[in-house]
């Protein structure tokens, strides 16, 4: 089956429509044609060169954002822990006080933070929280005195200053605080 066909009276029968033409018509019509495809092909290079430039904006955007997470992600964790360790050595004082001031016997629990093991060094006195650990805080005339299940004596007494350090991927972090009360 054809798809077209020529007549003799310069016609062409295309799917059941006529269309007269000449041959002058004929070669305008293949210079426009041929003009149309030029201007498009312009268009379609300029087109995949912005598309290029964009692709590659957006991955450089990207890529700024994705380190700026990360980054933010490590230091807010590090952050968040640091946080929660002078938290723990606040409560600690507070603690003290309490006992102190009110002559009684209070018993402090102290958890790890998460997965992570933590020290806690007061005056002479070192403190590992691996898991749950009871602390007691007694009352004396000058101070508090501490007890609990895994206190041992300190080869270093740190006076009235109270010292916790974290170990995070094989880095220390350690914060300190002047206590306001004498701890022994």
């Amino acid at each position: 089956m054809e798809k077209y066909k020529l007549r003799k009276n310069n016609t062409i029968l295309l799917y059941d429509y006529s269309i007269n033409f000449s041959i002058k018509d004929n070669v305008k019509l293949e210079k426009k044609r041929f003009n149309m495809n030029k201007n498009k092909i312009k268009k379609r290079g300029q087109l995949s060169v912005d598309f290029v430039l964009a692709i590659l904006f957006l991955m450089l955007v990207s890529l700024f954002i994705y380190y700026n997470a990360l980054t933010f992600t490590n230091n807010t964790t590090d952050a968040l822990i640091v946080d929660r360790m002078y938290s723990i050595a606040d409560t600690f004082e507070n603690y003290a006080i309490l006992s102190y001031t009110k002559n009684e016997t209070i018993v402090l629990k102290l958890k790890p933070i998460g997965d992570l093991g933590y020290v806690i060094h007061v005056s002479n006195k070192i403190i590992n929280v691996s898991y749950k650990t009871l602390i007691v805080f007694t009352p004396t005339d000058n101070g508090v005195i501490i007890s609990g299940s895994n206190i041992e004596t300190a080869p270093v007494d740190i006076g009235k200053n109270i010292s916790i350090t974290v170990t995070i991927d094989k880095n220390n972090i350690t914060i300190c605080k002047e206590l306001t009360i004498n701890i022994t």
